[in-house]
C-alpha cells in the first residue's frame, strides 16, 4: 500500500494530539518494512521525525496560519495523493480533503467542541463543528481513541456504532517505567526547586483539566497532612489559564505551589517517578495520556471517575467526582497516610500500563487501512 500521513496539524507545543501522531508514526515504522508512507509535515515538524526508515518519505508543507493550512488541506493535499498514487490517506486530526477520491481514515481524540464548546475559543468550536460532521459523513473509517469517546461520537453525530473503530493510545513502558533516587531524580528536583515530596500535576493549563479542582483540594492537604508538600503544576499555559494564579494566591499558597512551566518528555519519567501523588481530575478526557505515564512509572494516581479516565485507569488509581475538591483531597490524602495503599496501587498502576502498547495501536491501525482498501 501507499499511505498518506497528515502531521500539518501537530500544535506547537507538541502535547495531545502531537504525541498520538509522533508515537504512532514511530511503531508503524517499526512494524511494517513493506508499506510505502507519504508523511506530511510542517518543515519545522519534519526535524521530530527522528527515526530513518526506507518506506518513509516526507513531503514538506509551508502554511504560516489556519486559513492557510485549510486551503493546502482542501485544495493542495489532493493533488500531492492524486500525484503520488496514494492508496489511503489518514488524517489523525478531526478533518479531511472533502475532495479526496481515495479511502480516508480520521482519528477523533473527543468531542469536546460539541459536549465542551465552552473551553475552546468560538471561533475553533464553529468551525470544528462543522469541519467534523463532513469528516465523518465522508470518510471510510473512523478511529476513536476511547469507548467514551465513541460513545460520544454517535451521540453527537448520530453515527451507527459499526462505523467507528476504537483503537487506544499507548505508552512506551521503556521510557516510562519505575525509577530509583539513583536513577537521576536529583537533577530533576534541583532544577525545578522540588525540596519537599510534592502533589504533581502534569497538562495544560485551562478550564477543562481542572486545575482549579486540584489546587482547592492541595490546600485542604496543607491543611491536615501531618508533613510539608508542595503541589507541582507542570504544562503550558492554555485557553484562560489566569484563573489558576489568580486562585493559587486567593488561597495564601503562593509559597507551596510550583509551577514548572513546559517540561521536556525526556525530563517526565523522572518527575513522575519523583512525586508522591498523581493528581488528574479532569473534567473530560478523549483518553488521559499522563495518568497512563504515571502508573507505568509506579506512581499512584488520582484521577476523575467520567469520561474515558476509568477505561484507563481501571483499579490501579483513586477514581474520584471532578466537581468535589474534597473528594480529591481525601484520595490524595489516603495515598499520602496508607502506605500498603501506595504500593498496592504502585504494583497495580505498573501492571495496568502494560496492557496499552503503541505498537497494538499501530497493528490496529494498520489492519483499519488494509480493511479500506480491499473494501
Amino acid at each position: 500500500m501507499r499511505i498518506g500521513f497528515d502531521i500539518t496539524a501537530i500544535p506547537k507545543a507538541k502535547s495531545g494530539v502531537g504525541f498520538y501522531v509522533l508515537n504512532l508514526l514511530r511503531a508503524l515504522a517499526d512494524i511494517d518494512k513493506e508499506d510505502i508512507f507519504h508523511i506530511f509535515s510542517k518543515k519545522e515538524d519534519a526535524l521530530l521525525l527522528d527515526f530513518a526508515v526506507d518506506n518513509f518519505r516526507t513531503i514538506q508543507c509551508s502554511m504560516d496560519n489556519r486559513l492557510l493550512r485549510l486551503w493546502w488541506e482542501q485544495a493542495v493535499l489532493p493533488r500531492h495523493m492524486a500525484r503520488n498514487k496514494l492508496d489511503v490517506f489518514h488524517s489523525p486530526h478531526y478533518t479531511i480533503p472533502l475532495k479526496c477520491r481515495i479511502p480516508t481514515v480520521t482519528t477523533f481524540h473527543d468531542m469536546t467542541f460539541f459536549s465542551h464548546p465552552e473551553v475552546h475559543e468560538r471561533s475553533k468550536v464553529i468551525f470544528f463543528q462543522r469541519m467534523i460532521r463532513l469528516a465523518a459523513d465522508r470518510a471510510s473509517a473512523i478511529i476513536a481513541v476511547s469507548e467514551s469517546t465513541k460513545k460520544d461520537t454517535v451521540r453527537f453525530l448520530g453515527l451507527p456504532e459499526d462505523r467507528i473503530d476504537v483503537v487506544y493510545e499507548g505508552v512506551d513502558t521503556d521510557f516510562y517505567h519505575p525509577l530509583g533516587e539513583t536513577d537521576g531524580l536529583e537533577p530533576v528536583r534541583a532544577k525545578y526547586g522540588l525540596e519537599k515530596d510534592f502533589i504533581l500535576f502534569v497538562g495544560t493549563l485551562e478550564p477543562r483539566k481542572n486545575i482549579a479542582g486540584v489546587i482547592e483540594a492541595f490546600s485542604k492537604v496543607v491543611r491536615e497532612a501531618k508533613k510539608e508538600y508542595n503541589l507541582v503544576v507542570a504544562g503550558t499555559k492554555g485557553w484562560n489559564y489566569q484563573s489558576v494564579f489568580e486562585l493559587v494566591q486567593r488561597l495564601n499558597i503562593e509559597q507551596e505551589v510550583i509551577f514548572t512551566g513546559y517540561v521536556p518528555e525526556e525530563e517526565l519519567p523522572r518527575l513522575f517517578n519523583a512525586a508522591s501523588v498523581f493528581v488528574y481530575p479532569s473534567f473530560y478526557e478523549g483518553f488521559g495520556i499522563p495518568p497512563l505515564e504515571a502508573m507505568a512509572c509506579g506512581t499512584p494516581v488520582v484521577t476523575s471517575s467520567i469520561s474515558s479516565l476509568p477505561e484507563v485507569v481501571g483499579d490501579a488509581g483513586l477514581l474520584v467526582d471532578p466537581n468535589s475538591s474534597d473528594a480529591i483531597a481525601d484520595a490524595i490524602l489516603r495515598i499520602l497516610t496508607d502506605d500498603g495503599l501506595r504500593r498496592e496501587l504502585t504494583k497495580k498502576g505498573v501492571e495496568r500500563a502494560k496492557l496499552f502498547s503503541w505498537q497494538k495501536a499501530a497493528d490496529e491501525t494498520l489492519a483499519i487501512y488494509r480493511r479500506v482498501v480491499e473494501s
